[in-house]
């Protein structure tokens, strides 16, 4: 292994040291700097632990409140309350997350955190600054770039933290939350042409068999 790295120019590697190259897989992708994010920084430790447990409870994430949704713009397949992106390697994609106030009342979005453990995907966020009003009918964009060179299942969070309509202390104001779970799976041509045909089917088999014998007295020969 540490030998492909060599020669891939991913590490240095002497007798008796080696030493790992961090790789930046949007170096051939334009982002403006105010409009990159990075994931995972300036997250609290009170939004860590909320990170941590809207996996006990997606459902709750998942649905729109007080009108204010997420729409999702891009090739991708909903299954299990998650956004999965599936690539070929080496090839980008694009997800666009829109989040819309499809309510009467105007909210507003205080924060945004997209959270991952991967390079494989990059956030790129709009124009508007946060805190970011939202009235009846407007929206907010995040897009997901998304591009691997390994084959994997690579999962990322995005969560919106908003406030809701009215005063404070009012029935409905208050902070509320919308999350997205998302997935980049890829899978290599090998692996494609490898794959099962036909469901697994287990072998039922029969441990120490019970076996009857009969045994008759006979008569013994002459010798």
């Amino acid at each position: 292994m540490l030998y492909g790295m060599k020669i891939a120019n991913l590490a240095y590697v002497t007798k008796t040291r080696v030493r790992f190259f961090g790789l930046d897989r949007w170096a051939d992708v334009w982002f403006p700097e105010k409009r990159r994010m990075k994931p995972g920084s300036e997250i609290s430790k009170h939004h860590k632990s909320l990170l941590a447990t809207i996996f006990y409870d997606r459902s709750e994430y998942l649905h729109g409140k007080h009108g204010v949704d997420v729409e999702v713009q891009g090739p991708h397949e909903a299954r299990d309350g998650q956004l999965l992106i599936r690539l070929d390697l080496n090839r980008k994609e694009v997800l666009t997350l829109r989040l819309r106030n499809g309510g009467t009342q105007p909210v507003t979005l205080t924060h945004l955190f997209p959270f991952c453990r991967t390079p494989q995907f990059a956030f790129c966020n709009g124009d508007r600054e946060l805190p970011c009003p939202l009235g009846p009918g407007e929206c907010y964009e995040l897009h997901v770039h998304c591009k691997t060179s390994f084959v994997g299942y690579f999962p990322a969070t995005v969560l919106w933290e908003l406030l809701g309509p009215g005063e404070p202390g009012s029935e409905g104001a208050g902070t509320f939350y919308i999350a997205r779970f998302l997935a980049v799976v890829a899978h290599s041509t090998l692996a494609a042409q490898l794959k099962p045909t036909t469901p697994f089917k287990r072998t039922q088999i029969t441990r120490n068999p019970v076996v009857t014998n009969r045994i008759e007295e006979g008569e013994r020969p002459d010798r």
